[in-house]
């Protein structure tokens, strides 16, 4: 008999603190030497492992000014002609003639 439970509580994932950008954490050698702390807004000690977090910011992901200083600079006019046939524009030579 198998089944299924919807928004249990997930067994074997890492806490959003391991990865957030605002995280301070000290580490031992032993697994249960851990003091994680959050600098949010001010140092808080977090006490048990984070699933979710309204504050997370992902390390990994660059901020807005580091993206636009990477951005390459795009000029806004364009050297396309305009697409179709010209009509009632008579050349320089006909012009000539004339």
């Amino acid at each position: 008999m198998s089944f299924t439970i919807k928004n249990g509580t997930p067994v074997h994932k890492d806490p959003l603190c391991y990865s957030c950008n605002w995280v301070h954490m000290q580490r031992g050698f032993r697994e249960s030497e851990e003091l994680v702390f959050c600098n949010y807004a001010s140092m808080r000690k977090v006490p048990f492992p984070v699933r979710e977090c309204s504050d997370y910011r992902n390390r990994t992901h660059p901020t807005w000014d580091q993206m636009e200083e990477l951005a390459l600079p795009i000029d806004g006019t364009t050297t396309y002609k305009p697409a179709g046939f010209l009509v009632g524009i008579s050349t320089a030579a006909g012009d000539e003639e004339e």
